[in-house]
């Protein structure tokens, strides 16, 4: 083998070399960004459910969306022990509306670049009411 030909295989493991950690890391990147929009993702389906069921729950509403809203995450595989969420509940002339905050500790799976630390969402659901306007 001619020293020309060495070389150039040498070349070739140097820009492996130099590539690789920076692919390795978009790919890890990749990673901790994908699971945080699915754990958004189902944070937002989850708080959909649990604000539906607080809007027609009369007696305890936030207590419904607790329950709504662990019970889907748990289906999901997300734990609902740091769960925090506030409820605020109105009825002005428009009808009754019904607003959920909900918030989430979120921890990266592989942690290399940097992601936001909590997931959050907000959602609200009114009735308008049906106006009947017979005799």
């Amino acid at each position: 083998m001619t020293p020309r030909a060495r070389q150039r295989r040498g070349t070739a493991a140097i820009e492996y070399a130099l590539v690789l950690p920076a692919l390795l890391l978009m790919i890890l990147g990749l990673v901790d960004w994908s699971w945080y929009l699915y754990s958004w993702l189902d944070l937002h389906a989850a708080l959909g459910a649990g604000v539906r069921l607080a809007a027609s729950s009369e007696a305890d509403p936030e207590g419904a969306a607790r329950a709504a809203i662990c019970a889907a995450l748990e289906r999901q595989g997300l734990g609902c022990d740091a769960l925090t969420f506030t409820t605020q509940r109105t009825n002005d002339a428009s009808g009754p509306t019904v607003e959920l905050t909900v918030s989430l500790p979120f921890e990266p799976p592989v942690g290399l670049v940097r992601t936001p630390h909590v997931l959050r969402a907000e959602a609200s659901v009114g009735w308008y009411g049906w106006v009947y306007a017979g005799d």
